[in-house]
């Protein structure tokens, strides 16, 4: 049975804070026409009659700029889903994302442990399964150097106002590492900044 789906939330208006947004996160997107493969260890399912899919085990879809990797994904379509080959080509309303999640873009890395993307609204959900563990986006920034994004909980991305939510505190920090640190809470690089002060 899939997860239930995240609902996008209304637009209510552009916070003040949504001026910066598009350069928190570019979020995830899929090109309709563009070549895509997928990978997976187990199952790769379609349920013409309830326009869904499944994938599991090890998934890996990637597409030009793109490389998504996850546990299982969930899919929905607009309409009886076509063959795999065609499968991404503009029919696709959503896919959920669970465990052990990762999107990989030219100029990002975001890992998070949910990931649910509505394809027509441009909105991506992140989350993470321990409420105390952060959603962490590693982006290159022009200078060549590496921002850090640490929300704790979650990240909502709505690409085309420019709005995100975090579901806790949220942190911008300079990352000095070569690789992401370990997915645990307490190897978090924004961990002793939450610590409160001695």
């Amino acid at each position: 049975m899939p997860p239930a789906p995240f609902t996008p939330r209304p637009d209510a208006g552009k916070p003040p804070a949504a001026q910066s947004a598009k350069g928190l996160s570019t979020g995830i997107s899929f090109q309709p026409g563009s070549n895509i493969w997928i990978q997976c260890d187990g199952d790769f399912q379609l349920d013409g009659a309830n326009h869904t899919g499944l994938i599991t085990k090890n998934v890996i879809i990637k597409q030009p700029g793109m490389q998504l990797l996850a546990d299982d994904v969930h899919l929905v379509m607009k309409d009886t889903p076509p063959a795999a080959s065609s499968l991404f080509s503009g029919d696709l309303k959503s896919l959920d994302c669970l465990g052990n999640v990762e999107v990989i873009t030219d100029d990002e890395f975001v890992h998070c442990d949910r990931l649910f993307h509505d394809v027509d609204a441009d909105f991506s959900r992140m989350t993470m399964d321990d409420p105390e563990n952060d959603v962490r986006i590693y982006r290159q920034e022009e200078s060549g150097k590496t921002q850090l994004i640490s929300a704790v909980k979650s990240l909502e991305v709505n690409t085309p106002t420019g709005e995100y939510k975090p579901g806790g505190v949220v942190f911008m920090i300079p990352y000095r590492h070569n690789i992401p640190a370990p997915r645990a809470k307490d190897c978090s690089p924004a961990h002793r900044k939450k610590e409160p002060p001695k």
